[in-house]
């Protein structure tokens, strides 16, 4: 079985089938057609439906019931979200002339997650989720990833945040063990409320005020500073192309 991100194991083959459509999300800069992925399957020799049935209990990818289309593979969306991330070729990420695809993340701690997954730099732009104004976070590797090891430490990332006091608001890290249990679905109650902000305060009167009109939205919730969120992302997907077998 291979570990992949929070607590989920797939076996060797389907883990290469999951690995085959987040690399899809790269190449094509949206959710791969339903027969692209049922090809992606074939060559993986899985079967198609249960390991898809087999990722959703443990969230890693969920598919639209009525179409069967890919909505979600994380970090991925399959539809356009507040979070686009934009990824350079250049791992110093100055070159737009370099851009090589764009993506839609599912909320804020995916994108800050894509660049480390993807071991390359990223542009991500975003927006305050009460303000609406706009929030870009310039994420890199403070080295050719070439010469740092497959899973880069947070230490050697560089990310850039603008505004400069901009937090990201989420549930806390003990939330993510209940995803793999069916428990809860990421994009149910966590995506939605794990958003951008260009202050600790913003992100208080953003949930205040969601709570009041959506008494469901959980209360645990906490602005990580930069560097939190960058360690939380980095925990949850640094690495995940990457899995040896256990």
């Amino acid at each position: 079985m291979v570990h992949v991100c929070r607590s989920a194991r797939l076996t060797s083959a389907a883990y290469q089938f999951y690995r085959a459509i987040l690399l899809a999300f790269v190449e094509l800069g949206h959710a791969p057609a339903p027969e692209a992925v049922a090809a992606l399957a074939r060559q993986s020799n899985v079967p198609h439906d249960a390991t898809l049935a087999r990722m959703a209990a443990q969230d890693l990818v969920q598919r639209d019931p009525a179409t069967g289309r890919i909505r979600a593979a994380y970090p991925f969306s399959g539809v356009p979200t507040l979070h686009q991330v934009v990824l350079f070729a250049d791992h110093r990420g100055q070159r737009i002339d370099r851009v090589e695809t764009q993506v839609y993340a599912m909320c804020a701690l995916d994108a800050l997650g894509a660049p480390l997954m993807l071991r390359r730099a990223a542009l991500i732009t975003s927006a305050d989720a009460l303000t609406g104004d706009p929030i870009h976070v310039l994420v890199r590797p403070l080295a050719d990833p070439r010469d740092l090891p497959i899973v880069i430490p947070p230490a050697d990332w560089r990310a850039i945040w603008d505004p400069v006091g901009s937090v990201v608001y989420a549930r806390p890290p003990e939330h993510e063990a209940e995803h793999d249990t069916g428990a809860c679905l990421a994009d149910g109650t966590c995506c939605p409320i794990t958003n951008f902000f260009a202050a600790p305060a913003y992100a208080q009167m953003w949930v205040a005020r969601q709570m009041t009109q959506q008494p469901a939205v959980p209360p645990d919730g906490l602005a990580l500073t930069q560097a939190e969120a960058l360690e939380r992302s980095h925990a949850l997907f640094a690495g995940v192309l990457d899995r040896l077998e256990a």
